[in-house]
């Protein structure tokens, strides 16, 4: 994990300067609690995943991933994301990545502890903010998207299983998906029932 976490500082006169922009990657994700036991179809679930791209582009939430720190910046690592409510929910939802997406530091603070959880592949850093609650650092932009996809967690014993399809969302409400996302969508719902019926 040392190469997520590089972050330069330069002493000049008995001052110390920290950089005020730090790299990484967003993350764009909305997701759905529901409880297993309300759960009775494939088609019950399509209709769920399906209003998930929908909403997306209106209900998203952002979160840094992957910053760029180093070892002077104490991380806290808690549980995989949504691991609190896998005992009884399973989550489904949708996300997307920016790749090269630049952070300010937007106050004179020295960053010395993050919170961050694990979400698939990638680490998610808890947005820092003051005492007050005010956010430390502001998005300055992103690149191109490198991977969107409609994605199911469940929970069997300890294990978390992750069930994903690259899909992209509608940009409009009223677009129609095209047959080839229906079958996505029809094809993940098929995977997410199965492995609820082991």
């Amino acid at each position: 994990m040392e190469e997520f976490f590089k972050i330069s500082t330069s002493a000049f006169a008995n001052h110390w300067f920290y950089m005020n922009t730090i790299y990484g990657y967003e993350l764009n994700i909305l997701e759905t609690y529901i409880e297993l036991s309300e759960l009775s179809s494939e088609e019950q679930l399509y209709e769920i995943v399906k209003e998930n791209l929908y909403k997306f582009d209106l209900d998203r939430e952002t979160f840094p991933v992957n910053l760029n720190f180093d070892k002077s910046v104490t991380l806290n690592y808690e549980n995989d994301l949504f691991a609190e409510y896998l005992n009884d929910y399973i989550v489904l939802g949708h996300y997307f990545i920016y790749e090269d997406a630049s952070y300010e530091i937007i106050y004179e603070t020295e960053i010395k502890e993050l919170s961050a959880s694990k979400f698939i592949n990638w680490t998610v850093f808890e947005m820092p903010c003051k005492e007050d609650g005010e956010q430390i650092l502001e998005c300055l932009g992103t690149g191109k998207a490198i991977e969107e996809k409609t994605f199911a967690l469940l929970k069997k014993g300890n294990e978390i299983i992750v069930i994903s399809e690259s899909i992209r969302a509608p940009f409009e409400f009223d677009d129609e998906l095209s047959e080839d996302q229906e079958e996505i969508l029809k094809k993940i719902c098929s995977s997410i029932y199965g492995e609820l019926s082991k």
